[in-house]
């Protein structure tokens, strides 16, 4: 058996580009296997590219202007045999030379691009601009030495200088090719920096789509020839060919990794999976079929018990709306159910999770034994995303039944294959913040923990009223039809009558009756209102009147239609309003009464008290 050459001598070999295909891989062995070597292997890389620079300004003729400058102060220096001067007079004709070549004939390249691509705020393509690719994707080639293909929606900052090209990734993936020994190239990342003296690599921001905020920051290094340097968090890792790192490190999911905030919304697409066959015999494998249904899932309420939190989310399959379900999260874990109250979850999860977790429980499936088997980057409509896998496995009339579920911190599940299914994220919609109004304070947004109650007025609660048993008035929160101005969520009303009348209602002091609230900085009020069905309706605010100390209830009638229409309503435009003192307001209510039957579901959205200014005017 032949020797084991030295480390010193397999690093000269890779930076002389002479390491054969044995070299390398024990090159790789050693650098994987000893932190010594991999610290060894870095000094060597960086001191080789800061000799490769001296050796270039030496070749652009930076030496020889420093002895023709020498020359021109104190003139030639004398020797005693004239055949010295002559070859003086040679070196300074040849550093003439070398210096007019390095001046008029070796000029550096600049930044090309090409492709589809845009520069963003205009200009032309040079240091500190920031390409997007476009559906098509781009390539960069920067100093002539590094060759940069952009997927299609990436985004880039050039930036680096000569001999040091060096970009930073801010949306996509890169594949990077750099001619070894031709300068330094680096690419930059908010969690990591991968620098090469020449390779082969990719470089991938996982968890981002088109103008989608960031979901899950994760960076994906790829190697597929050479190797590269890892710097994240002050600690340098070596990544050789054939491996991968994720960075900043193993995924740990805990509990603040939980998207369960209100107004968050997920869309899932569902679609048959079956047996791959090859000459009429199915090989183990499968594929996935065309899309069958499409699965909506929105955050729409979030409760603190005790230690524990507990949130409902609604569900809609298709176009039909389903039974919610909830959410339970504690320090330990945190679990699915079908419905409140039920005392078997659907799923269960221990926290925090992260590789190698094993873990059993009872279910309204059966009892199902699960274990994280690892981390993965998987693609699916909404992106790409650093994932953990888990495997589950349970057993259903006799059969063993295996699913496998990936989940990303931040994002939730992104993807479920079973064994004839598979459901994948489609679309992440996190929570928007609600938009401001300048004289106006909401009355209510519908997307706070807690979303029939007014957080203007805490103890008042939207709810559904009748005037006789037996018929129905019903409020509640509607996730999927979005607002009138792309707010997530709306106020819904659904309601049948005969000969009586219904209520969505908002007692302001919490019950009503007894404790009146102080409207008298408010002039008015707006809102969004449409129907299922056009007709009349009415609001109603119940106060003490103005001139006595009775109570009273004003009655202004409106117009309901199928579109989002605003409605405003003002002592100017609507004089009723000055009949009832607004220091002592106990109910807002929106109103139908039939005499025939009557039904409809009638939308609100965006409800806004309207402030006086200095003269009590808007």
């Amino acid at each position: 058996m032949a020797p084991t050459p030295p480390l010193r001598e397999l690093i000269g070999k890779y930076l002389d580009q002479a390491a054969t295909d044995a070299d390398m891989a024990e090159l790789t062995r050693r650098l994987r296997e000893d932190p010594g070597a991999a610290d060894a292997f870095a000094r060597a890389c960086r001191r080789d590219a800061w000799l490769g620079k001296r050796f270039r300004e030496e070749k652009n003729g930076a030496h020889f202007r420093a002895a023709l400058e020498e020359v021109e102060r104190n003139g030639p220096r004398r020797r005693g045999r004239r055949r010295f001067a002559w070859a003086a007079a040679a070196v300074a004709a040849a550093a003439v030379a070398v210096l007019c070549w390095a001046v008029f004939g070796s000029r550096y390249p600049q930044p090309q691009a090409t492709g589809t691509f845009r520069i963003r705020e205009g200009g032309t393509l040079r240091r500190g601009v920031v390409i997007e690719a476009g559906s098509k994707g781009a390539a960069l080639t920067l100093g002539g030495y590094c060759r940069v293909a952009m997927d299609p929606n990436g985004v880039v900052r050039v930036s680096g200088s000569q001999r040091r090209e060096r970009i930073v990734l801010e949306r996509g993936r890169v594949v990077c090719d750099v001619d070894r020994g031709a300068g330094q190239f680096s690419v930059e990342t908010e969690q990591c920096t991968v620098s090469v003296t020449g390779t082969r690599f990719a470089v991938e921001l996982l968890g981002s789509e088109g103008e989608q905020v960031m979901l899950s920051k994760q960076v994906l290094v790829k190697v597929f020839a050479g190797v590269v340097l890892v710097t994240a968090a002050g600690a340098q890792q070596v990544v050789a060919a054939g491996e991968q790192k994720l960075v900043p490190g193993d995924l740990v999911i805990t509990a603040n990794d939980l998207p369960l905030e209100v107004g968050r919304r997920m869309t899932y697409t569902f679609a048959n999976q079956a047996e791959v066959e090859v000459d009429g015999d199915a090989d183990g494998r499968r594929a996935e079929g065309e899309p069958t249904g499409e699965l909506g899932i929105a955050i729409v309420d979030r409760r603190t018990i005790g230690a524990n939190t507990l949130c409902r989310g609604a569900v809609r399959f298709g176009a039909m709306r389903v039974g919610d379900f909830w959410v339970a999260v504690g320090d330990d874990g945190f679990a699915f159910y079908n419905s409140f109250g039920a005392t078997l979850p659907e799923s269960k999860f221990p926290l925090p999770l992260k590789e190698g977790t094993v873990f059993e429980y009872e279910s309204t499936r059966g009892k199902v034994r699960a274990r994280v088997v690892g981390t993965e980057a998987v693609e699916v409509p909404a992106g790409k995303f650093a994932c953990l896998a888990i495997v589950r496995e349970r057993e259903a009339d006799g059969q063993k039944k295996v699913e496998k579920e990936w989940m990303a911190p931040g994002v939730g599940t992104v993807k479920v294959s079973g064994d004839d299914f598979v459901m994948t994220l489609a679309r992440a919609e996190a929570p928007p913040k609600p938009k401001a109004e300048v004289g106006a304070v909401v009355l209510n947004t519908f997307d706070t923990p807690d979303p029939l109650r007014s957080p203007l007025f805490p103890r008042g609660v939207w709810m559904g009223l009748v005037g006789e048993p037996g018929r129905s008035s019903v409020v509640d929160i509607d996730p999927f039809t979005g607002g009138a101005n792309g707010t997530p969520f709306c106020l819904r009303w659904t309601y049948a009558t005969i000969g009586t009348w219904a209520s969505a209602h908002l007692p302001l002091g919490g019950d009503g009756r007894t404790t009146p609230v102080d409207m008298s900085k408010y002039k008015g009020i707006s809102f969004y209102i449409k129907g299922l069905y056009e007709g009349p309706c009415t609001v109603t605010i119940h106060a003490k009147a103005a001139d006595a100390d009775r109570r009273t209830m004003i009655h202004i009638p409106i117009q309901v239609t199928k579109q989002w229409r605003k409605v405003v309503l003002a002592p100017d435009t609507h004089p009723q309003m000055k009949g009832i003192d607004t220091r002592q307001t106990y109910i807002l209510s929106l109103d139908d009464a039939a005499d025939e039957p009557a039904a409809n579901v009638i939308w609100l959205d965006e409800i806004k008290l309207l402030i006086k200014d200095n003269k009590g005017d808007f």
